[in-house]
């Protein structure tokens, strides 16, 4: 939950206002980057750059103002301006012009002496949000922790010397987001002059206090702040160090080299990094690289640290932050929309909630309720982001079962379906939901080894009907059957618009599958299936890969499917329609054939996983219920998670999973009534979700 602007650092309080002119990151909150309004003349802004905190000056700095690019992720950035810190680390950014008024804007500063030399090692960061935002009563500061925390957030959006932002034409909206995520949820972002100095440079509010972190009752979020704290100590340690040679910088680097090790003395490699900000890129786009490397490296004597810290070494160098409120109770299903805000379907209370894309709740305290919510499970999002639940209908609260129907909402929560939602009279106990690429809506019956259709949103692109359809109606009739459909969980769609339905079977596993039926395109179904809804697996589905239990499904890039395996804690990975881009060194593979080996896919932490979902590059990630942990595979699938998984961010009982368009990583947890969200560490998705992942 949000709270107040509050000093958390020891080492701030001695911050003088007459010692140090310089405050914080600005970061405008307004509208959407990159516009076409035309360059305008940008106010004057002045700042400072630190090391350590505001403690030691950096003078000498080469400072270079930026306007993030947009020709595409992590280039096209352009110089705007330049100026040198004077002996107070302060400098001064005067004659500019703003490519438009909301060009997304960055400092970086190079180089400079923080009091025992010059040092080229240095190279620090700090976001300054949209350049018509800015006014001459706009302070900058550049620190260790600015730097840790735009590398986090913009991870996918910064090139691999940790210096140029760049974003697509067609992702404008994703740079905003999590430079507005940076603000709101990592850092106090601005202040005007007339401000206090000791809420500038730290945490925002949404982080706890150091205070808070040393009682006996931690708030779950101390993981993310002392995270935070320990990867800024380290870049920190190189900045006051005698420079690029030095123990501490040389340290840094060997770490930052994934392959390579550091024996104490010497690294096994010539060091990729020259700089901190390279070094920083690297850390948080390699996580699990020699975590316990990068950790131990060894603060110069007597230099100010950030506090809270870890106090034993991360197995990554993820970052995560930890929601609470808007009605969250037993949370499972969760979507993505267009703007980048998380939908939750929320078990135990029939309701539905949702957060911003900086982790806000909008929905009340309740969550969004009515429209026939009744044990809500599945959720997604379709072309006009309406929200589609499937309602199992179990047992809520004492009540009875048999109500099992669809609800659709609006964007603001309210109900579109009626108190009874769609198709009650057609399901036993649904459980998945999936939009196809036509606005069509697709549903899981469990209870009835079934899948309906429904008309969606738009009903013109329903079939041709007398009467016609309207939204929520049932084209289904009789409901889908066959193919293998043995207590059918979760549904995905893929570039074709075939229906992908993993099958859990029975007790133990017996009898799952993987079905496939003709879509709502029918010219893209196989001979013998003639109508939408035709099965295209045979009687018993597809098998074999590992797969045993399954609940999540997704849809690769690629077309080939993949399945989260409660049964034997594997992930499976199975041919699709189009085999041409299934794998050429498993010769002769036909549709539904398995691509993973017979055990499956294991390791990086799976572990009874529910949830998977699939970025723009082709990259797995499993949300695992048992070990409290999110594992992420490479599209081979192999692991590339620790082998505890991803563990941070307040993970308990991870059910649902969903990429934003930021790269964040969204998982419902189910038993701690919290939703996580891992910064970065996708590749961005386009929301919301119909079909295969593409890039926004």
């Amino acid at each position: 939950m949000r709270g107040r602007c509050r000093c958390r650092r020891q080492a701030v309080r001695g911050f003088s206002p007459l010692t140090f002119a310089v405050f914080v990151v600005f970061v405008g909150l307004a509208g959407c980057g990159g516009g076409s309004d035309g360059g305008s003349a940008g106010a004057p802004i002045s700042g400072g750059v630190f090391a350590g905190g505001p403690q030691n000056p950096i003078v000498g700095s080469t400072i270079t103002f930026f306007a993030a690019g947009a020709a595409g992720y992590g280039t096209g950035a352009s110089v705007l301006a330049t100026a040198s810190s004077d002996s107070s680390g302060s400098f001064n950014i005067g004659a500019y012009t703003c490519p438009s008024a909301g060009t997304q804007t960055y400092i970086t500063a190079s180089g400079g002496n923080p009091g025992g030399g010059r040092n080229a090692a240095i190279g620090l960061m700090a976001l300054t949000g949209q350049c018509g935002n800015l006014t001459a009563s706009s302070f900058v500061m550049i620190n260790e922790l600015t730097t840790v925390a735009a590398q986090w957030a913009l991870a996918q959006y910064i090139d691999s010397t940790g210096q140029i932002i760049g974003t697509s034409l067609t992702n404008l909206k994703g740079l905003n987001n999590a430079i507005n995520l940076t603000n709101n949820e990592l850092l106090v972002s601005y202040m005007l002059s007339d401000g206090d100095p000791n809420n500038t440079g730290v945490p925002a509010s949404f982080l706890p206090t150091a205070a808070d972190c040393s009682s006996g009752s931690p708030p779950i979020n101390c993981d993310g702040l002392e995270r935070l704290d320990t990867l800024a100590n380290v870049i920190a340690s190189c900045v006051n160090s005698s420079g690029p040679s030095s123990t501490q910088c040389q340290q840094l680097f060997c770490g930052a080299t994934p392959g390579a090790s550091w024996n104490g003395a010497s690294c096994s490699v010539t060091p990729t990094p020259d700089d901190t900000l390279e070094a920083t890129h690297a850390v948080v786009t390699h996580p699990t690289s020699n975590a316990s490397t990068i950790y131990t490296v060894p603060p110069p004597p007597g230099m100010t640290l950030f506090k809270p810290v870890l106090t034993s070494g991360p197995a990554d160098w993820t970052l995560a932050l930890n929601y609470t409120g808007g009605g969250l109770n037993g949370p499972l299903g969760i979507a993505i929309d267009a703007s980048g805000s998380a939908w939750v379907a929320n078990n135990s209370t029939d309701s539905i909630t949702k957060f911003t894309s900086s982790g806000a709740a909008i929905s009340p305290a309740g969550g969004f309720i009515g429209g026939g919510l009744n044990n809500p499970l599945g959720i997604a999002l379709d072309k006009v982001s309406n929200v589609w639940i499937a309602n199992n209908g179990g047992a809520i609260n004492g009540g009875p079962k048999g109500h099992s129907s669809v609800t659709e909402l609006d964007q603001n929560g309210s109900p579109l379906s009626g108190p009874s939602g769609f198709a009650a009279a057609n399901l036993t106990s649904a459980v998945g939901v999936a939009v196809d690429l036509s606005g069509l809506i697709w549903v899981t019956d469990n209870g009835g080894n079934s899948v309906i259709e429904l008309c969606g949103s738009i009903p013109e692109a329903c079939p041709i009907h007398s009467p016609s359809y309207n939204t929520g109606d049932v084209i289904s009739n009789p409901s889908y059957t066959g193919g293998g459909l043995n207590n059918p969980a979760f549904i995905a769609i893929d570039s074709l618009n075939l229906v992908w339905v993993a099958n859990n079977g029975f007790g133990g596993g017996t009898g799952s599958s993987l079905s496939e039926l003709c879509g709502s395109t029918i010219g893209n179904c196989p001979a013998g299936a003639h109508a939408t809804g035709d099965p295209i697996s045979g009687a018993n589905g597809y098998g074999g890969g590992g797969l045993l239990a399954p609940l999540g499904v997704a849809v690769d890039r690629s077309d080939n499917i993949w399945l989260a395996n409660t049964g034997n804690s594997t992930v499976s990975e199975f041919c699709g329609a189009v085999t041409a881009n299934c794998p050429l060194e498993i010769p002769s593979l036909s549709t539904g054939d398995p691509i993973s080996p017979a055990a499956g896919y294991s390791g990086g932490g799976v572990n009874s996983p529910i949830g998977i979902a699939i970025d723009s590059a082709g990259f797995v990630w499993v949300a695992n219920s048992a070990n409290n942990s999110m594992s992420e595979l490479s599209s081979s699938g192999s692991p590339l998670s620790a082998p505890t998984g991803y563990t941070d961010g307040g993970l308990d009982g991870p059910a649902g999973i969903a990429v934003d368009g930021s790269g964040n990583i969204w998982l419902s947890n189910s038993r701690g009534n919290t939703v996580t969200e891992f910064l970065g560490l996708a590749r961005p998705v386009k929301s919301p979700i119909m079909g295969p992942p593409q890039a926004p």
